[in-house]
Order: structure tokens, then C-alpha cells, then sequence
């Protein structure tokens, strides 16, 4: 089972690993700010239609549907959108912190609502 919530984030990674690296700025790329903001955009779609597969493919399994209510995905993704704010643009690009945006990733991977984390571990088994 695919869940396109975690194709964006690892879209997200891409685009930051495959971002500019300014020799100014150790610890820091330029990323395309558009393009991040278009797949933030498409993960605030996309969560609610995994968690309906997710809990939707749980049942079909007979696995008990752990739902977890909680809005720390979305207050992960409101600290990332704002990192991509960023104090320095450059055009189309923003210049942003690594380490700081993978731990907002890592934490967005880890805050992902509990049915899609439970369905997407019984179909990699």
C-alpha cells in the first residue's frame, strides 16, 4: 500500500538534499521555495485520504485501528512551512538551515497520524 503522505516527504528530502550548497553558508543549501511550498500544500491534501486508506486497510486486515486524534503532524508542518520562510531569499530559492529542516522532517515522519504508520509497517511484513 503506497501512501502518498510519505511520497511527499520523501519529496521533501529530496528536495533538500538535492538543494544548492552555499560555500558561504556552511550547514546550509538554497532550495527551490515553490516547489517546497507546492508539496507542503499536497501533504495537507493528501493526510486526510491516507488516514481514511490506512484505517480502511487496517479493518480489511483485521488489525485494531489505533487512531490518534493528535495535531502534532500538522504542527510539525506549520514549523517546517515556516523555516522555508526563511530570513534569506534569493529569488525563487530561500536559503535554510539542514540540520533544522531533517529534524522537522524526522519529526513530521514520526508525528504521521498512527493508522498510517501501523498500515504502511503490515504491508512492508
Amino acid at each position: 500500500m503506497e501512501f502518498k503522505s510519505l511520497e511527499i516527504i520523501k519529496d521533501l528530502e529530496k528536495q533538500i538534499q538535492t538543494g544548492y550548497s552555499l560555500s558561504i553558508f556552511k550547514g546550509y543549501v538554497a532550495i527551490n521555495k515553490r516547489g517546497v511550498e507546492k508539496l507542503i500544500d499536497e501533504l495537507y491534501a493528501n493526510l486526510p485520504d491516507d488516514v481514511v486508506a490506512a484505517r480502511t486497510y487496517l479493518k480489511n486486515k483485521n488489525q485494531q485501528v489505533n487512531s490518534n486524534q493528535s495535531s502534532e503532524i500538522f504542527d510539525n508542518i506549520k514549523k517546517f512551512e515556516t523555516q522555508i520562510e526563511g530570513p534569506i531569499q534569493i529569488a525563487t530559492h530561500v536559503i535554510v538551515n539542514v540540520k533544522e529542516i531533517e529534524n522537522l522532517l524526522d519529526k513530521i515522519y514520526s508525528s504521521l497520524p498512527t493508522e498510517i504508520q501501523e498500515a504502511n509497517i503490515l504491508d512492508k511484513q
